[in-house]
């Protein structure tokens, strides 16, 4: 109707997919230019981002205004506020990530599918790291930092809480605690790797697991025996 013709949203003309944050009250953009630009959704305010030049991609945006940019292999996070630069994660190539609650934490996705999970801005070790052959073509962090959801053919939902394992657990009961602990299945890949499972016992024990949780047991890019 005319309304917004002439307010921020129509100038702002980011060069690829906006970033929100977990509330959708602010989203993050670079232009044509190179310059990154915040963008208030509720007035549709555009704010230059003064940090330094960054020629990497912008890959996600806290709350608190944390901005997460690719940097030469690297992820660099910033503090929009004060311009400065919190935390540089070395040789941690990411090709997408999100924040958790405030921007205390995140888990990121290399250009190969693997998730690496860090519990804060101080830990230059990840303290997950998941498959690249279980998924990733999507992750988000949940605002409590509790739960990592992934899809690739499936939802996945995993917790970052640390195992409660008891000391002198045997076997069956450290099995038993790390069934319970997540709801994903290893892949056949991984189950013929790692369990040394037969190609037709890896999809069957696949399948099952799949089905014991409730989802789809085609796994869709694995082989399939008929």
């Amino acid at each position: 109707d005319g309304r917004f013709q002439n307010s921020a949203l129509f100038r702002f003309t980011p060069t690829g997919p906006p970033v929100f944050d977990s509330a959708t009250t602010y989203a993050a953009g670079r232009e044509s230019s190179g310059d990154i630009w915040l963008w208030r959704v509720q007035d549709h305010l555009l704010s230059p981002v003064k940090i330094p030049p960054q020629s990497g991609e912008i890959l996600a945006l806290s709350e608190s205004l944390k901005l997460m940019l690719t940097e030469d292999g690297s992820i660099s996070i910033w503090d929009i506020p004060s311009t400065r630069k919190l935390a540089l994660f070395f040789r941690l190539s990411a090709s997408q990530a999100a924040f958790g609650a405030h921007g205390t934490s995140f888990v990121a996705v290399d250009s190969g599918g693997g998730a690496q999970y860090f519990g804060s801005l101080a830990e230059q070790s990840p303290r997950l790291l998941f498959s690249a052959s279980t998924f990733n073509d999507f992750v988000e962090l949940s605002t409590d930092s509790r739960s990592i959801l992934t899809w690739r053919y499936a939802a996945v939902l995993w917790n970052t809480a640390p195992l409660s394992i008891p000391v002198n657990a045997d076997w069956k009961t450290l099995l038993a605690v790390l069934r319970d602990s997540t709801t994903a299945c290893l892949s056949i890949p991984s189950r013929t790797t790692l369990l040394g499972e037969s190609v037709p016992l890896a999809l069957a024990n696949y399948r099952k697991c799949e089905s014991d949780h409730g989802r789809n047991t085609t796994p869709a890019g694995d082989p399939v025996l008929e």
